[in-house]
């Protein structure tokens, strides 16, 4: 069989979310047979869906036939024409659909305060971030579901949160009471384009609400119009300092964002301590960081089965710690020096964004077709099947298991040595539900 290249598979991809890759058939023709398959290929890198590695796929199938149908290199060949020595398997399986990666939907929270007006190596790090975000987005716009919340946002869009002077307006620190996005998720080139066309319309300004706009990110997931989004749920947090905004806290200058930033000509206070200075002019401690309130709302997405990837450019090496915290929090630590996606030279952003959203185009997980018996599906990866458990070198007691499936779930998961295999590439996997013959 002929493999797949990395660019061809994941355009194939983008057809088959935004079309279908597979017809069903009619009503009166239920019963006729079919099989359910989907076929990856993969770039090398880690495993799918953790680490940094990256996965690409395409699903497929067909109209049934009494072979049976299931996907092959072009998305049509049926399991017992790709692979003769199953050809019992076009036959076993029936009421079946192409099995196909469960859909990804990514909000991305992006910091826009008053920092990243300032350069860094050279750049605007908002120009920076614009650049990075539009052009690491449009490579897998047709596989992945976007949307975008800036943070501070004033109440009403129409308003600005002006750099200079939002001290004096008072709403450095404003967020809506509502949980509309900037750019609520949608998919393909067109939710792009429109996180690309908001980015451009927007000027940097105010603190670092952190907490809030997480906060409204679990709001819109849960209770607003991301709470009917199918498949998977991830928040994307870009920031270049510490968050703060929460003007019930008080600190000493070694909490203090206005210290850490060194933005700010604090000598003349009390102990250096500018959010000392701040508590005399009734804005409370807007300046210390927030770190607690932002780890609990990271909590609070985890427990919604929302996972939140953390990135740090350049202006967070004073908050590394609280940055790897969140990451930890949030479930897509990645390992190194830190646990978050640091990035001490902006020209490397687009590397990031592009090692984050690729790593999710597609996963070992798969949606497959719902099972009308309590039989585990059969797993076939370039025609060679894939028992569920297998022993290793200590017999029963070292047991290896190669996929996960829940009897009458719609996903499966392959774990192991046998995620880590199609992550190196493959031709084909074919997944047959409802079949009763022996492996």
């Amino acid at each position: 069989m002929t493999r797949f290249s990395s660019a061809v598979a994941l355009s194939i991809l983008g057809f088959c979310f935004a079309y279908g890759c597979s017809t069903k058939q009619e009503d009166d023709d239920d019963d006729v047979p079919t099989t359910t398959g989907t076929l990856i290929n993969t770039s090398s890198g880690g495993t799918g869906g953790s680490g940094s590695g990256a996965q690409n796929a395409t699903s497929g199938g067909g109209s049934g036939g009494s072979g049976g149908t299931s996907s092959g290199t072009d998305g049509e060949v049926p399991i017992g024409e790709a692979c003769p020595e199953h050809a019992n398997l076009g036959t076993c399986g029936k009421g079946a659909e192409s099995a196909k990666p469960n859909p990804v939907n990514m909000l991305i929270v992006l910091d826009k305060s008053g920092s990243m007006d300032h350069e860094a190596n050279g750049v605007q790090k908002w120009a920076a971030m614009k650049d990075a975000l539009g052009e690491a987005l449009e490579e897998v716009a047709e596989n992945i579901n976007f949307g975008l919340e800036l943070y501070p946002t004033p109440e009403r869009l129409s308003d600005v949160i002006d750099k200079d002077n939002c001290g004096q307006a008072g709403n450095c620190c404003e967020m809506p009471d509502n949980d509309t996005m900037n750019v609520p998720i949608g998919s393909g080139a067109d939710a792009v384009e429109l996180i690309v066309d908001q980015l451009n319309n927007t000027d940097p300004g105010g603190g670092t609400p952190t907490a809030r706009a997480l906060e409204r990110a679990l709001e819109y997931f849960t209770q607003g119009e991301g709470a009917d989004l199918e498949g998977d749920k991830f928040v994307l947090l870009a920031t270049d300092g510490g968050p703060n905004c929460n003007s019930t806290l008080q600190c000493g200058s070694d909490l203090c964002t206005y210290n850490l930033d060194g933005m700010r000509d604090c000598s003349q206070f009390a102990d250096d301590n500018c959010c000392e200075a701040s508590l005399t002019q009734d804005d409370g401690g807007d300046g210390c960081v927030d770190s607690f309130n932002v780890v609990d709302r990271i909590n609070d997405l985890q427990d919604a089965g929302i996972e939140t990837f953390v990135v740090g450019i350049p202006g967070t090496e004073a908050y590394s710690d609280f940055l790897d915290e969140f990451a930890e929090a949030g479930g897509r630590a990645v390992s190194g020096d830190n646990n978050y996606y640091r990035v001490d030279d902006v020209s490397d952003l687009t590397d990031v964004f592009r090692e984050i959203t690729v790593q999710l185009v597609t996963s070992c997980e798969l949606a497959i077709p719902e099972s009308s018996s309590r039989l585990p599906p059969k797993v076939v990866v370039d025609c060679e099947i894939v028992p569920r458990f297998q022993d290793g070198a200590g017999g029963a007691s070292e047991q290896t298991t190669n996929w996960d499936w829940e009897a009458g779930s719609e996903t499966l998961t392959l774990v192991g040595e046998a995620c880590e295999r199609v992550s190196q590439g493959v031709d084909r996997i074919d997944v047959v539900v409802d079949c009763d013959i022996p492996e």
